[in-house]
């Protein structure tokens, strides 16, 4: 050996070895721990893209905003499929997960929202319960309406057609209505405000107005009441659709229990809110000369005919329903509201009665500035 690692006489330097080895080592040192912490910070990176990858949520903060839409009657999981194709959540189980640890979840109703994409779960959950980011969209309708008047409205409401309301109102079963309804959905498409969202359809408004009366109808217990006055729903309803028209506040289960005294006695109920809904006429317009005493192929002409019509004419609110099933007991035969202006309703056991009753609206009419409801001529 020479050079280097040699001293003035030809020797070994050991000094000089052990100093370069040394050198050398720190070097490799140096280089191992390099390497060795890019490949740890490599690891770690790598490790935490794949997790981010492959896992079931996202961790926010979340990106841009967005309008998710959703339907009526959807359950927790069909909420979660729209959240995953708007890319809001990553996983309709992770959706599944959050939604089952805030009590407030079955609470979300169905509508159209501001979120964001790629959020937590729970932010979405959490998104969906707060009312400021519900997107309004409502229509109202009114008690008492006809189904012709609710299509109406609703077309002027909304730009759909009235034909496509009329088309989805055929299939009463395919919009969630118990099949006792029968084939007319007339009566059953409950007048309350309804959240439509922003690309609503005429079925999926009625689907909803179906829905609500469902609720309405669990909630009073409509089929049992109906079994306890010995009466079919569809006949409570049909009841229910007169006291609409004919009576208001506490008369209407006044004249709920006159309704059912003259059909027990099959009395015709004599009704001119009946007939107007047969000829489709306003109720303030009088009916034509002789119509009392023709049309006994129709139900609606409740002169002709004793017994109730074969359906509701038009949709009652719940408060006419509670009144239909609850009737108060009483030997009235008859009602007659004597003042339009106060609703002062008076009843009558017998038609010498009911005829005083008459006179009075009569007088009443003579003075009254508003003719509607008093004689023609």
């Amino acid at each position: 050996m020479s050079g280097l690692f040699m001293d003035n006489d030809g020797n070994r330097d050991w000094k000089k070895i052990g100093y370069h080895a040394r050198s050398a080592f720190a070097v490799l040192l140096s280089l191992a721990v390099l390497v060795g912490g890019a490949w740890f910070v490599y690891d770690k990176a790598n490790t935490a893209y794949t997790e981010y990858k492959t896992a079931d949520d996202y961790p926010g903060p979340g990106g841009k905003a967005v309008l998710v839409t959703i339907p009526a009657g959807a359950s927790g999981g069909d909420i979660g499929d729209v959240l995953v194709e708007q890319d809001v959540v990553k996983s309709r189980k992770a959706y599944l997960k959050a939604s089952k640890k805030n009590e407030q979840a079955d609470k979300i109703q169905a509508g159209t929202y501001r979120l964001q994409t790629q959020i937590p779960a729970t932010q979405a959950v959490e998104g969906l319960l707060e009312p400021k980011n519900l997107v309004r969209n409502q229509v109202t309708i009114p008690e008492g309406l006809w189904m012709s008047e609710q299509f109406e409205l609703l077309s002027k409401r909304t730009k759909i057609p009235v034909k496509d309301f009329e088309a989805a109102a055929k299939d009463p079963q395919a919009l969630g209505l118990p099949e006792w309804v029968g084939d007319s959905a007339e009566g059953y498409l409950f007048p309350s405000t309804y959240e439509i969202g922003q690309q609503p359809t005429a079925k999926s408004i009625l689907t909803l107005m179906a829905k609500q009366f469902t609720t309405v109808a669990n909630r009073n217990d409509l089929e049992a009441g109906a079994k306890e006055l010995d009466r079919k729903p569809e006949e409570i309803m049909t009841v229910a659709s007169i006291l609409e028209d004919e009576a208001v506040g506490k008369d209407q289960a006044k004249v709920a229990g006159v309704i059912y005294n003259r059909l027990d006695r099959w009395m015709p109920l004599q009704l001119d809110s009946t007939a107007h809904y047969q000829l489709q006429i306003p109720m303030n317009e009088p009916l034509p000369k002789g119509f009392k005493e023709k049309g006994t192929d129709n139900s609606f002409n409740t002169y002709a005919n004793a017994g109730l019509p074969k359906h509701p004419m038009n949709a009652p609110g719940e408060d006419a329903i509670k009144a239909a099933l609850n009737p108060e007991d009483s030997d009235y035969l008859y009602w007659l509201t004597v003042n339009f202006k106060t609703g002062e309703t008076k009843f009558a056991e017998t038609y010498e009665e009911h005829q005083k009753n008459k006179a009075e609206w009569e007088a009443w009419c003579k003075t009254a500035k508003d003719k509607s409801g008093c004689p023609v001529g």
